[in-house]
């Protein structure tokens, strides 16, 4: 284990028994260290113990909600350069994350773990997050980088602040990265979860992050992508009351955004383009130019500008003897997308591209993820 001490993060709000479970959970932390549970205006307030994963608990208690920007509260009074982002009920399930602390060059700002939900909540890995855009519920983020550029957003409560925090990262010559060292397992406790409350911050939230970073030649295009993507969540979730309260919010709020663009290659960074040319030009330079997108998820549609930027057409679906592609840019999904797809039948046929034709394609490989078994 490394001896670099951190400070862990764990925002809850009335979710006591929930928040106590976590903190038995805590794997030994490095000596030195410290578990900061920031109460967020809980009734009553939250009662922690005094010793979590081998070190000293504070527990910390705002009288009016803050929603995710209490992180940032937290930040401000951490005693360490490193902190480690939990959720009330996500826990590391080892101490293997410990030695990332003494490779981590300067330029990177926060490492986003391989996030697993637990078998009561579904299994298989949490959903969301990019290649330079970590999930807040299991990351490990350099303080002076958060703080620098403001931490998180209090107006935005909770929902996309990661996104809008690792644009602004971006934008000061930050870089994010991901690591299956960091492993964490996350419950998703139902409880104080309200699906149109949800839906109502994304929808506000991610129009919030297009109308501030994206360039101005891709701004209206970008923010019709992600209210799409949003009301399809709003369907699934069959919160069309959500919906509809997040976009009356966003006929006030929208243009009073401060506009703060990234340049063309950062946005390709964020969206998560960039972290597909490795991939796509390999596919070219083997002569395909056709792939079929299966498992179509976050970015799906970013995924298909990087393609035909590389001259590689994206088939419908169900092509046959067409290459497949995994079609999400999460790093969590595109390791559960290829699980499923490993168990598919061979597909023979003959030609240069026979072999490619059974094969299932990442656009990108999340560093060390599915490495280490989750026993």
């Amino acid at each position: 284990m490394s001896n670099i001490p951190v400070t862990v993060i764990i925002p809850t709000r009335d979710r006591h028994e929930v928040c106590l479970r976590t903190l038995e959970r805590l794997p030994r932390l490095p000596d030195g260290s410290e578990v900061l549970v920031m109460d967020d205006a809980s009734t009553p307030a939250f009662e922690g113990p005094r010793v979590a994963g081998g070190c000293r608990v504070q527990v910390s208690r705002t009288l009016e909600p803050r929603g995710a920007s209490i992180r940032t509260h937290g930040a401000q009074v951490a005693a360490h350069p490193w902190l480690l982002m939990l959720d009330d009920d996500s826990w590391p399930v080892d101490t293997a994350w410990c030695s990332i602390l003494a490779e981590i060059p300067p330029e990177v700002a926060a490492v986003g773990g391989e996030i697993r939900r637990t078998a009561d909540a579904g299994g298989g890995h949490e959903a969301g997050g990019l290649p330079e855009v970590f999930v807040g519920c299991g990351a490990l983020v350099r303080r002076d980088a958060f703080l620098g550029v403001g931490g998180y957003d209090r107006q935005m409560q909770y929902y996309a602040e990661e996104y809008d925090l690792c644009a602004r990262l971006l934008a000061c010559g930050f870089r994010v990265e991901h690591d299956g060292r960091l492993r964490v397992l996350h419950a998703r406790t139902a409880v104080g979860r309200n699906a149109d409350r949800m839906v109502e911050l994304l929808t506000r939230n991610n129009a919030w992050v297009i109308q501030r970073y994206a360039p101005e030649a891709v701004r209206e295009r970008a923010l019709a992508r992600a209210l799409a993507r949003v009301s399809a969540i709003a369907s699934r979730e069959s919160a069309a009351a959500g919906l509809m309260r997040g976009r009356q919010s966003l006929a006030d709020s929208l243009p009073r955004q401060p506009r703060m663009p990234l340049t063309e290659a950062q946005w390709r960074r964020f969206t998560g383009e960039a972290a597909c040319d490795g991939a796509l030009a390999d596919l070219r330079a083997r002569g395909i130019t056709r792939c079929r997108l299966v498992h179509r998820g976050k970015h799906a549609e970013y995924l298909a500008d990087a393609a035909a930027d590389h001259g590689i057409e994206i088939a419908p679906d169900g092509a046959p003897d067409v290459p497949a592609l995994v079609g999400t840019l999460s790093p969590g999904p595109i390791m559960d997308a290829l699980a499923v797809c490993a168990s598919w039948p061979v597909v023979h046929g003959c030609g240069p591209v026979a072999e490619d034709r059974r094969v299932v394609h990442a656009p990108w490989r999340p560093p060390g993820f599915g490495e280490t078994p989750w026993n």
